[in-house]
């Protein structure tokens, strides 16, 4: 009987758990400021309509990476302000600074900027969102160019190159082959499309089917 209340009692924590919880990963996320959690989880803790945050958190739609934390703090950020200048008015009988609200959540969202990993993409809008908030440029790593040889076969071998690739996984699919001599005279080459595949099984037949016009080139040549 004990084992059995034990167990209703794990699964109904369980169930509050998942019910009250799916909200921190927005709060307590490593692109925003700790401080700034610590206030949104006493704000946010059995206090606010998260309706309204899910709202809000799906608005972005598919954006780069480092737009949606710019974004997810922004909107933490918002929350955050307005709180703390309404106890500002209520407790201290101060007034109400619009300014100083917007000065705060740009501070924020820029201490976010600092925060990400994440890097901006090449592209006009996620610039001008950087440049409004005074954050700076976060590129890209350059990419690596490294040097690479193709060596000749040696006589009397022939030597293939094949590469096969789909569009999508599985998807539709095509390969290609190129085949030079010993003095590095092209000697053929083949670039047929394929059914719908995996890159996996393109990679396969582009040296299935480059094989085999080798054995037809070697044969033909040996009939002439």
């Amino acid at each position: 009987m004990a084992d059995i209340q034990l167990q209703r009692a794990y699964i109904e924590h369980m169930r509050r758990k998942s019910n009250e919880l799916w909200w921190t990963k927005h709060v307590w996320n490593k692109n925003i400021h700790p401080r700034l959690s610590g206030m949104a989880w006493k704000l946010f803790y059995g206090k606010f309509d998260f309706t309204d945050l899910q709202q809000a958190i799906r608005k972005i739609g598919k954006v780069k990476p480092l737009t949606r934390d710019l974004w997810h703090a922004g909107i933490i950020d918002t929350i955050v302000e307005i709180w703390k200048r309404k106890n500002a008015i209520v407790f201290n009988d101060q007034s109400f600074k619009m300014n100083k609200v917007k000065n705060m959540i740009k501070r924020w969202i820029r201490t976010t900027g600092a925060l990400s990993r994440n890097t901006m993409s090449l592209h006009g809008t996620e610039f001008n969102i950087l440049n409004t908030f005074q954050i700076p440029l976060k590129l890209p790593r350059s990419p690596s160019i490294k040097a690479c040889k193709w060596f000749l076969p040696s006589q009397p071998f022939i030597k293939m190159n094949t590469d096969g690739a789909s569009k999508g996984n599985p998807g539709p699919a095509g390969l290609g082959a190129i085949y030079r001599d010993d003095k590095g005279h092209t000697l053929g080459g083949i670039a047929p499309g394929l059914e719908e595949m995996n890159s996996f099984m393109a990679e396969y037949w582009a040296i299935v089917v480059g094989a085999e016009w080798v054995e037809v080139y070697v044969t033909l040549m040996s009939w002439g």
